[in-house]
């Protein structure tokens, strides 16, 4: 957990379309790597699969109760301030080692492209103190549209979300909440016949222990 994970971004876009590469790296091994969009087929949809959606969503809506809904939200609440310290240390956690940025713009309105260029090299003189982030606006005066690439590499380390995570489970308040969630869990896994998830089986033994 000490040694840090690194993030890599290699992205491309071109009118609203994003394409690219994504890897995640620890101590020079490759750990995953996948192409941005993913690449998998996609299976054509049978008749039945909508038919069983249908009552799969069904089943969520009748399954849904505001009591419940309440109920999460007030145990959510109570969690709050020891969750917040996860997220400040994931924030803490990552290190940005080098961010590129190249943008590409043109309009049929040399007007608007003046003006679109000149607020963003105005953000790109902000962004210069910035260690390792760079802005880059380019110009396309016969162009029409939106171009660039971008290139990304972070640094991610795991001990102090660790910490934080430990930490906060150690509080009554966010335990309460991870064990309703559980419980919500398990007796929709069961199919929705009894309210009581995990702790169903319980109550079947006990009330069988007559003596």
């Amino acid at each position: 957990m000490l040694v840090p994970f690194h993030i890599f971004f290699d992205l491309s876009f071109h009118d609203m379309k994003l394409v690219g590469n994504f890897q995640l790296k620890w101590m020079g091994i490759k750990i995953v790597s996948r192409k941005i969009p993913s690449e998998e087929p996609s299976k054509e949809p049978s008749k039945k699969e909508p038919e069983r959606e249908e009552k799969k969503d069904e089943k969520e809506s009748k399954g849904f109760k505001l009591d419940e809904a309440k109920e999460f939200l007030h145990l959510g609440l109570k969690a709050l301030p020891h969750l917040k310290p996860i997220l400040t240390g994931f924030i803490d956690s990552i290190n940005i080692e080098n961010i590129l940025l190249r943008v590409n713009i043109g309009f049929e309105s040399s007007v608007d492209t003046e003006f679109l260029i000149g607020c963003l090299w105005a953000v790109a003189a902000l962004l210069k103190p910035v260690p390792n982030l760079q802005l880059e606006v380019i110009p396309v005066l016969d162009g029409k549209g939106v171009s660039g690439d971008c290139n990304a590499h972070i640094s991610l380390r795991l001990s102090r979300i660790t910490y934080e995570i430990l930490r906060a489970l150690s509080h009554k308040p966010v335990r309460n909440m991870l064990m309703y969630i559980l419980r919500r869990r398990s007796s929709k896994n069961s199919g929705g016949t009894s309210d009581d998830g995990i702790f169903k089986g319980r109550k079947k033994n006990s009330g069988s222990s007559n003596p």
